[in-house]
């Protein structure tokens, strides 16, 4: 009997498929499966547990699918996932998405951390980045009546 090992840490539970060898086909089928009207997770998890080496593009993906699932709380369990796993750090897309995570769960110490690594990461500047920040830091003072 043949016993399988995952090559990697697996973000999602059950990895027991095989790799998938060509990266344009499994990200086209993990955003499918996250973000389509007729997403799985639990299949875009499976999708991405075959990915030998995932771009940012495929974790970016499963963290975005996450906020909406019944553990959004998972996108930052992902997040930290990515910064051991990865050989790149997250970029400009990334962290609109785990900021959006941490608006929607109120986590706002969480939320200013990760201005300080975009800062740190020369991202402070970013477009994307800066409507996240404008619509979070809106949302705290919102929360706390002003008085940041």
């Amino acid at each position: 009997m043949h016993q399988y090992v995952a090559p990697k840490a697996s973000p999602c539970p059950n990895a027991l498929f095989r790799p998938l060898l060509r990266p344009f086909l499994s990200s086209k089928l993990l955003t499918v499966s996250a973000l389509s009207p007729f997403s799985s997770l639990d299949y875009a998890c499976h999708v991405f547990d075959q990915i030998p080496q995932p771009n940012l593009y495929s974790w970016n993906t499963l963290i975005r699918a996450y906020p909406s699932s019944s553990d959004p709380t998972h996108s930052f369990v992902l997040f930290l996932q990515l910064l051991h796993q990865c050989e790149l750090f997250p970029y400009k897309f990334t962290f609109p998405f785990v900021i959006k995570v941490a608006l929607e769960l109120k986590a706002f110490q969480v939320g200013r951390v990760l201005h300080g690594m975009a800062i740190k990461a020369l991202l402070g500047s970013d477009i994307f980045i800066l409507n996240s920040l404008v619509q979070f830091y809106g949302s705290l003072d919102l929360a706390y009546g002003g008085c940041l």
